[in-house]
């Protein structure tokens, strides 16, 4: 089992790190934790998302988390922008349903969620989706290692239509395909 790729990114003030993938690991290191974390028993338990999940992001990339893009920057959206945030981390987990216990893999799940947020007024306020799609084409060559998980596969979007129906519903943001 190849050794896990650790994603760091340079607006995050730390490097993200946990009791089972702590910073300045080895390679070497990461690779026997790994086989170990695959030696237990609900690692087996592929009928599980989580698992499922952890199958494939945990031996490409990690920490995993969505790249977000925010695109308005007005007073009602400050307002609501850690809610926004919260929410889709709220209905990752929500969506997980019953496979997101108090459980050894669902712990590593939340533990490795760490969203990267471009939320830079000067670059990305009032940025269209093609803009946007063009950065993140252009973030995803520069970062992947070939990776196209979570991370980079897609990105969302927080733009005056998502804040509008979150604020409705809070449930909605825009997804882009960075290959249409």
């Amino acid at each position: 089992m190849d050794a896990i790729w650790h994603f760091h990114h340079e607006t995050w003030d730390e490097p993200w790190s946990s009791d089972d993938f702590p910073t300045g690991e080895s390679e070497k290191e990461t690779d026997q934790r790994l086989r170990y974390l695959s030696s237990k028993p609900w690692w087996k338990n592929t009928k599980n998302e989580v698992v499922q999940f952890l199958h494939k992001e945990l031996t490409s990339q990690w920490p995993w988390g969505y790249t977000i893009y925010r695109t308005i920057y007005t007073p009602e959206s400050d307002q609501h922008w850690d809610a926004f945030l919260d929410a889709i981390s709220k209905n990752t987990y929500a969506g997980l349903g019953s496979d997101l216990r108090d459980n050894e893999p669902s712990r590593i799940f939340k533990e490795g969620y760490r969203p990267l947020v471009f939320d830079e007024p000067a670059q990305f306020n009032g940025a269209t989706l093609d803009e946007i799609r063009k950065h993140f084409r252009a973030f995803r060559e520069s970062h992947t290692n070939g990776n196209q998980e979570v991370r980079f596969r897609w990105c969302l979007v927080i733009d005056e239509g998502a804040l509008q129906s979150f604020i409705r519903h809070p449930s909605w943001v825009t997804v882009v395909d960075p290959n249409y």
